[in-house]
């Protein structure tokens, strides 16, 4: 497949007048800037339009020609064709290779988000459980003094620290 250059080099066909061309190339590409018009018409050759199927490029060479400029149909050879395809193709494959590394990136954060969060959250409900332990034993001294059958105050404990944690403890088949 054939791919061409549209370039312009500033040359104004003889049978137009230079000052509305100028202004019609100016409105076709969207130039404000005085400046940067002259540099389209320095002499020096410029890339309009770059890669361009036979149909477009002889379109736009057709709308050059309206305007009142000179521009020339390049083909690209078929080398530099490959080459930029190659350059094309790695540019995708960066593109691809970075975005799957912000997306482990991402799903890393979240993972150690979330790893913290149920740490925390296990580290709270240890705490509050101790909290309950802590105050079942004041609750139950006040009721029960420490020399008072220490039997029955080790299987109560035990009671209340299933309660507070969900969790046997040591499983001796005891309670």
């Amino acid at each position: 497949m054939n791919k061409f250059n549209l370039t312009f080099s500033g040359e104004i066909l003889s049978d137009r007048d230079p000052g509305d061309v100028r202004l019609r190339f100016a409105e076709a590409f969207s130039i404000d800037d005085p400046q940067r018009l002259e540099r389209f018409f320095s002499g020096d050759t410029i890339i309009l339009r770059r890669n361009l199927e036979r149909k477009a490029a002889a379109q736009c060479y057709q709308e050059m020609r309206d305007i009142g400029v000179v521009a020339e149909l390049v083909k690209i050879p078929p080398e530099q064709l490959a080459q930029e395809e190659r350059s094309r193709q790695r540019r995708h494959a960066q593109q691809q290779a970075r975005r799957a590394a912000e997306e482990a990136e991402r799903r890393r954060l979240e993972e150690e988000r979330r790893a913290r969060e149920a740490a925390e959250a296990a580290a709270r409900r240890e705490r509050e459980a101790e909290l309950r332990r802590q105050e079942e034993e004041r609750r139950l001294e006040s009721v029960m003094p420490a020399s008072n059958n220490v039997g029955f105050r080790s299987a109560y404990l035990c009671i209340a620290d299933f309660k507070a944690t969900g969790d046997i403890g040591e499983e001796t088949g005891e309670v």
